[in-house]
């Protein structure tokens, strides 16, 4: 086995002084970037850690071989629910850390006995609860690509101070925008939000007003909390911001959604929000406003950093704004850190509940580095299960995410990364696109 490793080590090797020599030219001649810098957090931070990443590839537990389908639907969804039981505990990293194995152990045999008379939609929302009782924001199932994909509401969800607002819409429900949910077919949305949780993978106090507004979303999982009776629509009782009460009838859609009505005006942080990065330099503040939606694209990031590197007007302070960044690759970190040693200001990293994975190890690192905290805790614990992974169960085809790593930024396990200076927009400063953490931000002196 060991010889194996050190072959397949030595092929993987043997191209990086080719490769080197093509990322000095291409970085110097396409972007003008340090070949050294990008060397060091391109190559040399990822070839370190090559070896490492080998062993624990090869010493991975791999899912079970896939079973006969049963003749039956029962003895399919017994199939399924074994598979499940078998592997998921296998292949996550920790999966006890949160629950423990008698309670897995003890659920899994209550639905074992709910197959043969429970409807397909109420074990999907069965099967969801079970993978969320782990406790982590990356151990979730997915269900659009199976043989019953799940329905969900063409509006889009935020709570605000404990109300529910519709922030979203597809073209065909436009007029929904901006109004408040008071309830799912009777059921209050503070208490479908109550009955919800079980089904929501969520970590800490922030990620649950996350969860708990995607999962109620989604009519299977209302169905299995009880809030509703089938999954084709639900009645929302509405009101709008003069009080004005109105009911919509909505019907739940199996397909990826496209949500066009949105803030027409949005603030600073929520534009272009199909580009990676961006940043701008705020000229009578004289701050240079980073904002990353995601850790991903290597190679452009460190062509964005070059041009901040090289602005020449003075900054007095780095902004960088990982609100709504869910994550991506951890590699994007040093070179980060890297611009902010370089600049020499001082700097904020901003957040919101949307901040996840990658983004709350960044934020650690900012913190760790000296950077004013501002805005909503992330969604996420600071020390996370992450390197999400996945499986699929033999014949419902759900896809089962689960957590492969442990991700340590901070001492101890407190439960949420707390920042600085607490704030989080009101529904009224969203809908008319104020930013009052940008704002707190620009008033510090």
């Amino acid at each position: 086995m060991k010889k194996r490793l050190i072959t397949i080590l030595l092929v993987l090797l043997a191209p990086i002084p080719i490769i080197l020599l093509g990322l000095y030219g291409y970085a110097w001649m396409a972007f003008g970037l340090n070949p050294i810098a990008l060397t060091r957090d391109i190559v040399m931070l990822p070839l370190l850690e090559l070896p490492n990443d080998l062993l624990q590839l090869a010493s991975r537990p791999k899912p079970s071989p896939t079973p006969t389908p049963a003749l039956t639907r029962v003895g399919r969804w017994q199939q399924d629910l074994e598979y499940l039981y078998k592997n998921l505990p296998k292949l996550h990293v920790q999966p006890w850390a949160n629950t423990n194995q008698r309670t897995f152990q003890a659920r899994t045999e209550a639905l074992s006995k709910l197959i043969p008379t429970a409807s397909d939609t109420v074990l999907l929302a069965e099967f969801s609860s079970i993978v969320a009782s782990l406790g982590d924001g990356h151990s979730e199932l997915y269900s659009l690509g199976s043989t019953m994909p799940r329905h969900r509401l063409p509006v889009q969800l935020k709570w605000f101070n404990q109300q529910l607002w519709i922030v979203a819409t597809t073209p065909k429900h436009a007029n929904l925008f901006g109004l408040e949910v008071l309830s799912f077919d009777g059921v209050s949305a503070s208490e479908a939000a109550r009955r919800i949780l079980p089904f929501a993978p969520a970590e800490n106090t922030t990620a649950q007003l996350k969860a708990t507004a995607t999962s109620l979303g989604i009519l299977e999982l209302l169905r299995g909390a009880g809030i509703r009776g089938n999954t084709t629509s639900i009645q929302l009782e509405l009101r709008n911001t003069q009080g004005q009460k109105s009911t919509a009838q909505l019907e739940g859609l199996t397909t990826a959604i496209s949500y066009s009505k949105m803030l027409e005006k949005p603030a600073l942080y929520q534009q272009n929000p199909e580009q990676d990065f961006w940043y701008k330099y705020l000229e009578p503040q004289q701050i240079t406003y980073l904002k990353l939606n995601s850790f991903s694209n290597l190679l452009g990031f460190w062509q964005l950093l070059e041009t901040i590197r090289n602005e020449s007007r003075v900054s007095k302070k780095l902004i960088v704004d990982l609100r709504g960044n869910g994550g991506g690759s951890g590699l994007l970190i040093p070179a980060l850190l890297e611009i902010i040693r370089f600049k020499g200001t001082p700097a904020y990293v901003l957040t919101d509940r949307d901040s996840f994975s990658a983004a709350v190890s960044a934020t650690a690192a900012l913190i760790k580095m000296g950077a004013k905290h501002i805005g909503e805790a992330p969604g996420q614990k600071p020390n996370y299960w992450g390197t999400a992974q996945i499986f699929t169960l033999p014949n419902s085809k759900f896809e089962i995410q689960y957590a492969t790593t442990f991700e340590q930024n901070v001492e101890g396990n407190p439960n949420q990364l707390e920042p600085e200076k607490i704030v989080i927009p009101t529904a009224k400063q969203y809908f008319n696109s104020q930013d009052p953490v940008l704002e707190t931000v620009l008033a510090e002196k």
